[in-house]
C-alpha cells in the first residue's frame, strides 16, 4: 500500500514525440512532495515487477512517480522482432586472447 493508508492518484500518461507518443504511468500519493521520473528501455518497461516496487517505495517515501518508456509502441514492435539479437553473448575473455 502507498502511504498510510491511502491510494495515489493513478493514471496514464501520453507524451506526444511528433506523430507518435511516449506511454508512462503516473501515481501521484496525496500530500506528494515532489516526483520521481523513472525512464525505462533496453529490454524493461514501466510493467516489470522491479520498476514498480523500486516506484512504490519511492511512493511511500512521500514523491510521486512518472515511470515512462523510452520507446513509443511502434518502436518497441520493432524492437521485439530484434529481441534475439540484442543480448547475444559474447566471450570478451576470449576475444583479447586471439589478438
Amino acid at each position: 500500500m502507498d502511504g498510510p493508508g491511502t491510494q495515489p492518484s493513478r493514471r496514464d500518461a501520453r507524451i506526444p514525440i511528433g506523430p507518435e507518443h511516449l506511454e508512462g504511468e503516473l501515481n501521484i500519493p496525496a500530500g506528494a512532495a515532489g516526483i520521481v521520473l523513472f525512464a525505462h528501455g533496453s529490454g524493461s518497461s514501466r510493467h516489470s515487477p522491479q520498476n514498480q516496487f523500486v516506484a512504490r517505495v519511492i511512493r511511500e517515501s512521500g514523491n510521486a512517480t512518472l515511470l515512462l518508456d523510452l520507446f513509443t509502441p511502434g518502436e518497441e514492435a520493432l524492437l521485439g522482432v530484434f529481441a534475439p539479437l540484442r543480448f547475444e553473448s559474447v566471450d570478451f575473455n576470449a576475444e583479447t586472447q586471439r589478438r
